[in-house]
């Protein structure tokens, strides 16, 4: 791992200054999604980054450079804390709000199993609001309404999904 202070500065140009290279926090994201098996958009979310940035860098063109805040943010984020989330309580009462949101726009409930790493029993018993909810499938839940909702973008996201 490299040391931030290391990367802070990408040149002498002032319009670079505050943006690193962005291998070292590429190799950081590939290593969390492996490890974790969280998708990088849950990731992204956890961090408080920008999904958009997040894809980009996760994917096949990513850019140079990384902007600070982000750098740092991501940085941040360890193998353990995503680990930690599976034994972590959940927002119930949320979580069973956007699979009600996904389930009412129609995606099947294996298919949001899958997304939110359940089986459909607990699928069906988080759409009630019954049952354990630990925080990563509560965050899981939250990037699957988010990739619904932009893959259909004129539907309305609940307003919680952005919370």
């Amino acid at each position: 791992m490299h040391d931030l202070d290391e990367l802070a500065i990408c040149g002498e140009s002032p319009r670079l200054r505050g943006w690193l290279p962005a291998g070292p926090y590429r190799q950081h994201l590939r290593r969390l999604i492996t490890d974790s098996g969280l998708p990088w958009r849950a990731i992204a979310l956890y961090a408080g980054v920008p999904v958009r940035f997040v894809r980009r860098l996760a994917g096949a063109r990513p850019p140079r450079r990384v902007p600070m805040a982000v750098a740092q943010r991501l940085w941040a984020v360890t193998e353990a804390d995503l680990a930690a989330l599976a034994g972590t309580p959940g927002r119930r009462r949320v979580t069973a709000r956007r699979v009600r949101w996904l389930l009412d726009r129609g995606v099947p409930p294996d298919r949001i199993a899958a997304m939110v790493g359940v089986s459909t029993g607990d699928v069906e018993r988080l759409g009630r609001d019954r049952g354990w909810c630990s925080a990563r499938t509560e965050l899981l839940a939250r990037a699957a309404v988010q990739a619904h909702a932009a893959r259909h973008p004129w539907l309305e996201a609940p307003v919680e999904a952005a919370a």
